[in-house]
């Protein structure tokens, strides 16, 4: 059994409470304590037992979820995921989910986050009151990002491949309420995801046309080596703007060939470009500080 379910059986060994319901986004679900995985036998028998209960008191399945959905709001769900190929894929991956851990943002495409779980760690930040409580369940590399009004989004790494999933969590009062939400969050996902360092680490490979096809890349290479993935904010991005900024003016009268001039410049407006993308990325989620 993996920690949920062993922390589960603790909890209620302790007399703390017991599993009613436990469901993922691909819907399998475990019902109950006396099987600690998704069965599909037992929430065959618990769908059965719902229908024959509406069909008692005159309604459908249906009729029923339409009615939970006048009482407590309308529900929307989505999911993506980010892949990170290369043999580097896990590392840089790793990278992303403690960036996201260390530097979360403030809001997601507008929507300003109230609190945020972390599963590995196992507490939950409220942050307009700046305090911190324990979770029940720890050990998971999972953040969990929530909005007022129940809307959230979820992130975790994915165990079996170089990739990170998000699952896309929205509440409003109607179905077009909750797709509004959700637009929002599909629109702050790629943001959080990118791995934008790499993009433009990959773009100054040292090329293999000689010192004419290298002018300008020893002080660039410099200014990337000192950059993480953790720390690759607005200020590290304007200070390399900057410097591909001066290496773009100087490329005009280096002693070199018209095409290799005009190549370089190339480059660095096609690093400057990649760079003003990122940092107006930076600016929408308005990047909070480090969870205390």
């Amino acid at each position: 059994p993996n920690t949920a379910h062993l922390r589960l059986s603790q909890l209620e060994q302790e007399g703390k409470g017991h599993c009613i319901l436990a469901f993922e986004e691909a819907i399998g679900c475990m019902i109950g304590s006396h099987a600690r995985d998704k069965d599909g036998l037992a929430a065959a028998l618990a769908m059965c037992q719902l229908a024959a209960c509406c069909l008692a008191e005159g309604q459908t399945v249906w009729d029923a979820l339409e009615d939970l959905f006048r009482r407590c709001g309308q529900y929307r769900e989505d999911a993506c995921q980010r892949v990170y190929p290369g043999p580097d894929g896990n590392l840089r991956r790793q990278q992303v989910m403690e960036r996201l851990r260390q530097k979360p943002p403030a809001s997601l495409d507008g929507l300003p986050l109230v609190a945020i779980r972390d599963y590995l760690e196992g507490f939950r930040w409220e942050i307009a009151a700046n305090s911190r409580q324990s979770l029940p369940l720890s050990g998971e590399n999972m953040i969990y990002y929530e909005i007022a009004g129940g809307t959230a989004l979820a992130i975790r790494p994915s165990g079996t491949e170089p990739k990170i999933k998000c699952y896309l969590l929205a509440h409003g009062s109607t179905a077009q309420a909750c797709e509004q939400v959700l637009q929002h969050l599909r629109q702050a996902v790629p943001a959080l995801l990118e791995d934008m360092l790499r993009r433009i680490r990959t773009l100054y490979v040292p090329k293999a046309g000689g010192t004419e096809d290298n002018y300008g890349a020893p002080s660039i290479q410099r200014l990337l080596n000192q950059l993480t993935d953790s720390s690759f904010d607005d200020a590290g991005c304007a200070r390399l703007e900057e410097e591909a900024q001066r290496q773009e003016k100087a490329a005009e009268s280096l002693p070199v060939s018209l095409v290799a001039r005009q190549l370089l410049s190339r480059d660095w407006q096609r690093i400057r470009y990649l760079l003003r993308v990122y940092r107006n990325r930076l600016a929408a989620l308005s990047r909070g500080n480090r969870h205390a």
